[in-house]
């Protein structure tokens, strides 16, 4: 009962279009819940483009562009399912992909995620751009050994090779390689994104709008990194669908 009574004089009651006051007060409460937090600031946006007759994106500042390139999640398989999802994937159009390394995804060695990358790039040629995505799931010396070898194979980024603690790690990384470093895990939150610049630990950040706590807390986050000059991309999130439109605003 007490969570309830913590919850009534910030949402019932009060005015959907004051988003701001809303989700300042919320951030109190759920300072760490993103996704929590996210879909009470989705709901409220929706309220307000209903209310104004306008999408969300007219309220954010209009339409930045009328076509959004995406990149491609390779996730499971060996080198030759990997390739061939890869080589489907592009002949429909697809110019970036992303393949995931580490134990996380079932590799058990640096050399299985090598031969997988090798498999792909071997499949698609050298037109398409090849990120990897460690998601943490390696310690330093091993991100390291596999970011030189991956090199060879003109990988463009690799995203969070070291645990989301490791920021210090990821900045030594990051002065070692000629490869993108890309921080995620370690920068969801606005405290761990600044930590990822005063380390001066990676080239570009990944944001996924949920998981940052909504629309509102997004944009300071994308004002922080934007005025640190670090490149951003948006991922996207496996749910019910309902938190779809918001991803697509970024």
């Amino acid at each position: 009962m007490l969570a309830i009574k913590q919850w009534e004089p910030v949402l019932i009651g009060a005015n959907p279009l004051g988003i701001q006051i809303i989700m300042s007060k919320i951030y109190r409460f759920l300072s760490s819940s993103g996704a929590a937090v996210g879909i009470i600031d989705f709901c409220l946006y929706d309220i307000m483009g209903k209310a104004l007759k306008v999408p969300v994106y007219q309220l954010l500042g209009g339409k930045a562009a009328d076509k959004l390139g995406i990149a491609m999640m390779i996730t499971r398989g060996g080198p030759k399912e990997k390739a061939a999802f890869a080589e489907r994937v592009v002949a429909a159009g697809i110019k970036t992909l992303m393949i995931k390394v580490g134990p996380h995804w079932g590799n058990a060695s640096i050399s299985d995620d090598y031969n997988n990358v090798k498999a792909v790039r071997k499949a698609v040629g050298d037109d398409i751009k090849i990120g990897v995505d460690a998601n943490g799931g390696l310690d330093y010396t091993s991100a390291l050994d596999l970011s030189l070898k991956l090199e060879e194979l003109n990988v463009y980024k690799i995203e969070q090779p070291v645990p989301r603690w490791d920021v210090d790690g990821m900045a030594r990384l990051h002065y070692k390689l000629r490869s993108h470093v890309s921080a995620h895990e370690s920068a969801i939150e606005i405290s761990g994104l600044l930590d990822c610049i005063k380390r001066d630990a990676c080239d570009s950040v990944c944001i996924k709008v949920v998981w940052s706590g909504g629309i509102m807390k997004s944009k300071e986050w994308m004002g922080i990194a934007k005025a640190a000059n670090l490149a951003i991309s948006c991922g996207a999130m496996v749910g019910s669908g309902f938190e779809a439109a918001a991803q697509a605003i970024f």
